[in-house]
């Protein structure tokens, strides 16, 4: 999948990866606006007890932890973070996500594309 398919949530701390947001169809309407979906999304840092920025996706998306691949092909890959919980806000409009460490000696990883 195009890197313009994937968004991630990044701690406006430490700079770790926290979330891994697949967009899957980035052209759904909303049937009832019209206009396409638009998300507005956020996360905890388990790493350093802060918060990631709040990134905008557009369309259809799949979240899911984010996993540090150790080598080029992908087969082998080692989780750094899973997600507990996650909640819509209606009053603040706002996808949260409750992250925690894959395993109590994760790492926090940095997104190799950025």
């Amino acid at each position: 999948m195009p890197n313009d398919y994937h968004k991630y949530l990044v701690c406006s701390a430490c700079d770790a990866t926290l979330v891994d947001i697949w967009v899957v169809k980035p052209d759904l309407i909303n049937p009832l606006t019209g206009k396409p979906f638009v998300w507005r999304m956020q996360a905890n840092c388990p790493f350093c007890g802060d918060q990631s920025y709040i990134t905008e996706v557009v369309g259809k998306y799949f979240p899911g932890g984010y996993a540090v691949s150790l080598d080029d092909e992908h087969e082998n890959e080692i989780p750094s973070t899973i997600l507990e919980n996650i909640n819509y806000n209606e009053a603040d409009d706002l996808v949260t996500f409750t992250v925690m460490k894959a395993n109590p000696h994760a790492k926090p990883c940095k997104c190799p594309l950025d």
